[in-house]
């Protein structure tokens, strides 16, 4: 089974937001997580998704306006 990974970030996004590009394994569930810090321990979930045939997902995040700085991990559901 392939890693999860964001694999791009696609350009140009709507005002105020990034799309992201995510990949991952066909019919597997990952959670989409975000924080402000890389070192914080408080990674928030954004989204969650069960990938279809292509093994992919592409998703808006419209919550970036205020946040300066955003890092994003995609993670398998178990």
């Amino acid at each position: 089974m392939p890693a999860p990974a964001i694999a791009s970030v696609i350009a140009p996004p709507p005002p105020g937001a990034i799309v992201l590009q995510l990949t991952g394994a066909y019919g597997s569930t990952y959670v989409l997580e975000s924080a402000d810090d890389l070192t914080a321990s408080d990674w928030q979930p954004v989204a969650t998704n069960t990938l279809d045939i292509t093994g992919t997902w592409q998703f808006t995040d419209f919550g970036v306006t205020n946040n300066p700085v955003r890092f994003y991990r995609l993670k398998l559901v178990q």
